[in-house]
Formats: C-alpha cells, sequence, structure tokens
C-alpha cells in the first residue's frame, strides 16, 4: 500500500486530501508515524518503502516478481465516498515499483477504484508505461491473464477479488465497464470455472499462478472454504494459489496432489528455503523445508493427510 502517508514522503507526493472520520490530510499519518517511531528524513528515495525486502528479493533472485498492488496510480478526486478508506499514489511516484523491480501487479481487490474508472485507467497508464504488467482489472470484462516471459518458460498470472475482502460488487468488470475480475464465491462450481479459463490459457512447461484478495484484514486463520478452493484450483491445473488480504502473514504448504509433476523441491516454481530458487513468486518471509515441501517458519505444515495446495497464502 504505497498510499495516503507513503506517498507523501516520496519525491513528488500527490494532493493529500482524505475524506476519512478521523484523518482529513495524509500528512496525518506520517506525523503518527513519526511520534510512534522518530523522525523520517523525507523525501524518501524511491526504494525506502520496500525496507529489507529488496535484500530479501534479491537473495532469492526470482524469476518473476509479483504483487497485490492495493492502491490507485492517480490523480483522480472522484473519491468513493461509500468508502472510509482511500488508497492512491502520485503517478509522477511511480519509480517506487520500478525500484522494486516489479513483473506483475495484481489488480483485483477492494482499493483499485477507490478513486473511480478515472483512476483505475490510470492505474492502468501508469503500469503500462513502467512496463510492469497488470492481471486483474482492466477496461472491460472478461479480464485475460498476464504473462511474462521468464527463463524457464511462461508465466501466466490470473487475478480476482471477492467481495469478502470489501470489494463492492459493482466493481465487477463487464462487457462494457471497466472493473476487477471478481469471483462471485468460492464454490466448486466458480473454481470449475476458473480452471477451465486455465486450461485454455496454460501451454506445457507454464506456470499458472492464481492471485486471489479474499477474507477480512487482520486474520490469521486460512478459512477451510478457501483451502477447498485453492484444492481444486490446483487439482484443475494451477500450480501457485497466491492469497493476500489479511495484511498478516498466513500459513504456506505445500503438496505433489496437483495435475502438474510432482513437486521437486529442486527445480518447482514454489517459495522454498534455498537452494531452492522461487520461479514463479518470491516470499518475503523465510520458508523451511517440511516433509512434503515447505512451509512458513512461524507456522507448522498441514496435519498429516490433508492434501493442500503447493503453494497457498
Amino acid at each position: 500500500m504505497l498510499g495516503r502517508g507513503v506517498d507523501q514522503i516520496l519525491p513528488h507526493p500527490g494532493d493529500p486530501t482524505l475524506y476519512e472520520r478521523s484523518i482529513r490530510d495524509a500528512r496525518g499519518y506520517v506525523e503518527l508515524a513519526e511520534a510512534a517511531n522518530g523522525p523520517i528524513a523525507w523525501p524518501v528515495d524511491y526504494s525506502w518503502p520496500w525496507g529489507d525486502a529488496l535484500e530479501v528479493l534479491d537473495n532469492f533472485d526470482p524469476d518473476v516478481r509479483l504483487v497485490n498492488l492495493e492502491t490507485s496510480i492517480t490523480r483522480s478526486e472522484d473519491f468513493a465516498l461509500d468508502k472510509g478508506i482511500h488508497y492512491r499514489m502520485s503517478p509522477d511516484n511511480l519509480p517506487v515499483l520500478s525500484a522494486a523491480r516489479l513483473d506483475v501487479c495484481s489488480l483485483a481487490n477492494n482499493h483499485i477504484l477507490d478513486f473511480g474508472i478515472t483512476g483505475l485507467e490510470e492505474t492502468l497508464d501508469a503500469l503500462n508505461r513502467a512496463g510492469i504488467a497488470a492481471a486483474g482489472a482492466g477496461r472491460s470484462g472478461p479480464i485475460g491473464p498476464a504473462v511474462v516471459e521468464a527463463s524457464g518458460g511462461r508465466v501466466v498470472v490470473l487475478s480476482f477479488g471477492t467481495t469478502s475482502s470489501g470489494v463492492p460488487a459493482a466493481w465487477a468488470a463487464t462487457v462494457d465497464r471497466p472493473g476487477i475480475a471478481l469471483l462471485p464465491d468460492l464454490s466448486d462450481r466458480t473454481a470449475a470455472a476458473v480452471t477451465a479459463e486455465v486450461s485454455r490459457v496454460k501451454r506445457a512447461g507454464d506456470v499458472v499462478v492464481v492471485s486471489v484478495h479474499w477474507g477480512p484484514n487482520w486474520g490469521y486463520d486460512v478459512t477451510t472454504k478457501q483451502v477447498r478452493f485453492a484444492h481444486r484450483l490446483i487439482e484443475g491445473g494451477v500450480d501457485v494459489v497466491h492469497g493476500h488480504s489479511s495484511h498478516t502473514s498466513s500459513t504456506a504448504t505445500t503438496s505433489a496432489s496437483s495435475t502438474s509433476p510432482p513437486w521437486n523441491p529442486a527445480a518447482s516454481p514454489v517459495c522454498a528455503w534455498p537452494p531452492c530458487k522461487p520461479t514463479a513468486c518470491a516470499c518475503a518471509r523465510p520458508h523451511q523445508p517440511t516433509a512434503n515441501g515447505c512451509a512458513t517458519s512461524s507456522t507448522a505444515s498441514a496435519p498429516p493427510g490433508s492434501p493442500s495446495p503447493r503453494t497457498a497464502y
């Protein structure tokens, strides 16, 4: 999230106006941060917001860098007034994304239309200028995948939002309206529709990532519905399920129960502890080996006998 206070400390801040219940100026968040952690010598360098993550990414040396961009890149004043929080960053601060050498931004989330269709379209234009692929949002539906040519072949990224993460149902893209790729639910029927699209676009040798914005903020648990949905995707040909929305780190699990070849810790495109090299995603948290693959260092692997996706957050 590079909007609000973060945008204000970058070299080219946008309009700080907010319409939140308690703060009406984004610079108020800078003041709160400084009160808690000490002065910030701003403007800061474009690499500053990433902190130690850039070094972690460089050490992993992933072929593809994918993030959930939960901020509009826009000067639009079209606030979604039915929402309590809005995120936008100035297009002039676009180098902050380039500093992380991103390849793909997942846009199917509950903030990408905080500043209306104009805000979304400006975001798409900005990413295009930066040479960063956009997944999960577009100028009309249906929304196709983002495809990145990596050293070992193509990485295909499909991105979806859900209403459980706060995405308004009206944000869904249609044939004549810009918006995001919105899942109606996490049913087996919806999973089958996603995997049908995967079958349509996936070629031999491709790695397919499905990035899903699901669930509320500040939760650590992965729900039974999310796990089941992820399993159905993996069984249908998806290689990596990248879940987000909680603003916390949740369990990462691996499994060989996939239509893809059996999981090989020396070659699999999942996040793992070195010497495994992540191909399709870059983890900001260390992973450790387990009997079935890898799990986050602060969580245990799935219970014995329970199937789980090759990588699910």
